[in-house]
């Protein structure tokens, strides 16, 4: 069960509070930093919440301009060390994102903006995933088109922490993220508080950068992350062999009716779509096979 979300109760000084986990990945973390540091937002408004992941690695980072909070989370997983900022947050609004991250400069002002013209509880904003090659490879061609799809998120009542901005007292209200996920935290908690009645919009306004995966290791490890969180928060979660041989009739429709996109680029991320579908299939069951073995 998720820890309290607040155990210390500290008071809400700010407009918002930015929690950050990292896990190796100190160079891209200082690239996300820049971009905070740039936010239209005043600086004396909002904090920027760093949580270290890795027990073994001591993080050195300053900020002249911003209020900026170093801890430390041993227990291994993002969500943990997300809980672990939160408790700290003096923020009125939580705004998540992550070290690979890149936030507009009106990242904070477009969110928090969103959150009292529409008087909701939560704002997920849109990940811009771009491609590091020229022309992008197989791999960063699918990611353009799938990755962090949040507006399709929202439409399902969830949302992820890669760009997130959350009332305080949700969490307050509805306890923290279920730290025993590595994976799906993000989603189990977002259902959680739309299952509670808590509002959620997307804005395409308040937007975050994200580089695209580039190769098969980082798409895979991926896969097998996500899977093996649905297999977690849903027990029921099957994925049907039948299924997975046949073509991705879904994917290839969302692919060739994006417009403006060179042929090569829809036929690559095409590919990966229909060898994804099958990969999933097989760590479905790998994962299922150990979580038999586990109760024997």
């Amino acid at each position: 069960m998720p820890d309290e979300a607040r155990r210390q109760g500290a008071e809400r000084t700010l407009a918002a509070s930015v929690i950050i986990p990292v896990f190796r990945d100190t160079e891209r973390l200082r690239k996300c930093l820049r971009c905070l540091e740039q936010q239209t937002l005043p600086a004396d408004r909002f904090e920027i919440i760093v949580v270290n992941n890795d027990p073994e690695e001591q993080l050195r980072l300053a900020s002249a301009t911003h209020r900026l909070v170093l801890l430390d989370e041993p227990t291994p997983g993002s969500y943990a060390a997300r809980n672990r900022g939160l408790r700290e947050a003096r923020g009125e609004v939580l705004a998540f994102t992550d070290s690979d991250c890149l936030p507009e400069p009106d990242w904070l002002e477009q969110g928090l903006g969103a959150l009292d013209a529409q008087g909701v509880d939560r704002v997920a904003g849109r990940v811009c995933v771009f491609a590091l090659s020229d022309p992008p490879n197989a791999v960063e061609c699918y990611e353009t088109f799938f990755a962090f799809d949040q507006r399709s998120n929202v439409a399902s009542g969830v949302a992820i922490t890669a760009n997130l901005l959350a009332r305080a007292s949700l969490f307050d209200k509805l306890g923290a993220f279920d730290d025993a996920l590595l994976s799906g935290g993000d989603i189990e908690w977002n259902r959680r508080a739309t299952e509670a009645g808590a509002s959620l919009v997307f804005s395409d306004a308040c937007r975050v950068l994200h580089p695209a995966r580039s190769n098969w290791a980082e798409i895979s490890k991926k896969v097998r992350r996500v899977v093996g969180g649905k297999v977690a928060i849903e027990p029921g979660y099957s994925i049907s062999l039948i299924r997975s041989l046949l073509p991705p009739v879904e994917a290839g429709q969302r692919i060739f009716g994006t417009p403006g996109r060179p042929i090569r680029d829809k036929m690559l991320a095409l590919a990966i779509a229909y060898r994804l579908k099958l990969y999933r299939y097989l760590i479905q069951r790998r994962v299922r096979s150990r979580s038999v073995c586990a109760e024997r």
